[in-house]
This record gives structure tokens, C-alpha cells and sequence, in this order.
């Protein structure tokens, strides 16, 4: 009975490692907006990627943002930004529900 587990055991890893290299078509994030919603403006300059937020590896005590924009540059757009494009984390730093921001220009 003990062969039979094992040999089972051995048969289901050679299953997972299989189906596991195996690529598999699958839909992934394209930056574009859902259907139905448009940057503002309509402009895909203006668009935004992704927003990363994640504690400081040098300073615990400070939370690095990182913003990416536009998407698909030179696909669905001529590759340029906005000219008059800005970007604002609004961040609450203590709590009194009034955020604190930084813009930072495009440029």
C-alpha cells in the first residue's frame, strides 16, 4: 500500500511539474482603460499605468509611490506626453482627512 502512495505521490509531481511549463494562453494587464471609460479628456497621454506603494528598503519609517503613465506609447498614441500634464499624490500625513500633495510635471 505504502508503493501505491508513493508511486501515486510520484505520478501527481510529474502532473504538476508538466502542466506547470507548460504555457498557457491567459489574459493579462494591457494598461488600457475597461471598456466603456476614456482618460480624462479622452486623451491616452494622459492616461495612467501603475501606481506602486511599498515601505522604504532604506528608511523603514518612509512609504516610497511610484506612478507609470502612459501606456502604449507610440501604439495608440504618437508616443508623447501632455504638455500641460500633472500628476498629484494626495496623501493624508496625520490624519485630519486633508491630503498633503506634491505634483510632479511631466517633464
Amino acid at each position: 500500500m505504502k508503493k501505491m502512495i508513493t508511486i501515486g505521490l510520484y505520478g501527481l509531481a510529474a502532473l504538476a511539474l508538466l502542466f506547470g511549463l507548460v504555457a498557457l494562453p491567459s489574459r493579462a494587464a494591457d494598461h488600457l482603460d475597461a471598456p466603456g471609460l476614456t482618460p480624462p479628456g479622452g486623451d491616452t497621454r494622459l492616461d495612467i499605468n501603475d501606481v506602486y506603494a511599498f515601505q522604504s528598503p532604506a528608511n523603514s519609517a518612509n512609504t516610497v509611490l511610484i506612478m507609470t503613465v502612459n501606456p502604449l506609447a507610440g501604439v495608440l498614441n504618437d508616443g508623447t506626453f501632455h504638455p500641460d500634464a500633472s500628476y498629484d499624490f494626495k496623501i493624508d500625513t496625520n490624519g485630519d482627512a486633508k491630503p498633503k500633495f506634491r505634483t510632479f510635471p511631466t517633464e
